[in-house]
């Protein structure tokens, strides 16, 4: 199951019966962070000061909250805590203003609702979600296509038995070393 906002975790968690853990690692970190959008400054621009005033627009409350709301609060995961306030507020106040409605008038999505949800969202779901997000560690999942290639490369060695686990691990680390070497 991924969250990746807070209409999914009122959904899965809240609503669900969820509990969130991590995938099986060597260090039992738990929950890992996983971006779908980077931004940066690269150390070749012409115009360091520019990309600069773009990332703090990128950054900003409002660009965030933008971000984040997008789609019916399916947008994702604002960084900007201002933002993230603002998102969760607007996510409970648009829930339970559809809850109400939709009990109201005894439509299919009342009918929907009533069997999704318990009732209407206060700030135990903003706190509880701000918790999880706050208390997530680790180093996320990244890929890194050149270095993937290079295991796929070399792995079946060993799987064919043509080489050792130690022969396959060492002329990885050497073709890892040497595109990272490369890369400066």
């Amino acid at each position: 199951m991924i969250i990746n906002n807070i209409a999914s975790y009122h959904r899965n968690v809240v609503n669900g019966g969820k509990t969130i853990v991590g995938f099986p690692s060597y260090d039992g970190r738990g929950p890992i962070i996983v971006g779908n959008e980077s931004i940066g400054v690269s150390a070749h621009s012409s115009n360091v000061d520019g990309c600069m005033d773009f990332l703090r627009t990128v950054m900003s409350a409002d660009c965030q909250r933008s971000f984040a709301s997008a789609n019916g609060f399916e947008g994702g995961i604002p960084v900007n805590r201002q933002a993230f306030a603002q998102v969760s507020d607007e996510y409970i106040t648009s829930f339970n203003s559809r809850y109400n409605n939709s009990g109201a008038t005894g439509s299919t999505e009342a009918m929907s609702m009533s069997s999704v949800f318990s009732g209407p969202a206060d700030d135990s779901l903003k706190n509880g979600f701000e918790s999880v997000v706050t208390g997530l560690t680790g180093n996320g999942y990244t890929v890194d296509a050149p270095i993937n290639a290079i295991v796929r490369e070399e792995i079946p060695a060993y799987f064919e038995g043509q080489k050792s686990l130690d022969e396959v691990i060492n002329i990885i680390n050497d073709r890892v070393q040497t595109v990272l070497n490369e890369r400066g």
